[in-house]
């Protein structure tokens, strides 16, 4: 708060009986000549009920996205068993709704995923693990499970990239959800007919 000028932080402080709160200071800096700070106009709020509620909003967002997945990942593996042909053959029309029924229960889980690494990086859950990865076969990997989109809507999905492209430390999950996103975004956005190039 050296420069002058509005401002607004938040922080917790510590009681002496040990209970926390959480205070948001608002206000407006003044300063003297050569930048030193002079006087401080403002307020103070005590925001503790809304960060609790904010607290229990992610954590009942954690819980539902939890009960959610199960269902789905059922579901999932239901239509892979079935596009295995395992239980026989179907019909070009079947397998189509077959296949429609795989690719919205994988964006449905997707979605779910997304919600959980929300809800886990507000309550400050959100592990990570850092590894050696090929970011490269992962991006291959991202790509081969939205290649149904792509080709729903006629869309032309390459990959370009050396072959001694080197591996990289990182979280697999994190760096998958960011492929994902990137691509399906770019499935959803690129007119139909159009060609997508992920490249490096």
């Amino acid at each position: 708060m050296t420069h002058p000028g509005a401002f607004s932080i938040a922080f917790r402080a510590i009681e002496p009986h040990k209970s926390a709160k959480y205070i948001r200071v608002e206000g407006t800096t003044v300063t003297r000549d050569a930048g030193v700070a002079w006087r401080i106009h403002g307020f103070a709020h005590d925001i503790t009920r809304e960060m609790e509620i904010d607290r229990s909003k992610s954590e009942f967002v954690s819980l539902a996205s939890h009960q959610l997945k199960t269902p789905l990942t059922s579901v999932r593996w239901l239509a892979e068993g079935l596009l295995s042909g395992s239980l026989g053959t179907f019909t070009p029309a079947q397998q189509k709704y077959i296949e429609s029924i795989q690719r919205s229960t994988q964006s449905m889980i997707a979605m779910v995923n997304d919600l959980l690494n929300v809800s886990r990086i507000e309550l400050d859950k959100l592990a990570t693990q850092i590894e050696e990865l090929d970011a490269k076969a992962l991006a291959e990997s991202v790509l081969a499970e939205q290649k149904h989109e792509a080709d729903a809507r006629s869309l032309a999905l390459s990959f370009q990239a050396p072959a001694d492209l080197p591996h990289v430390f990182a979280d697999r999950n994190a760096l998958r959800m960011i492929f994902q996103n990137l691509i399906s975004n770019a499935i959803k956005y690129t007119p139909q007919g159009g060609r997508i190039v992920v490249s490096y």
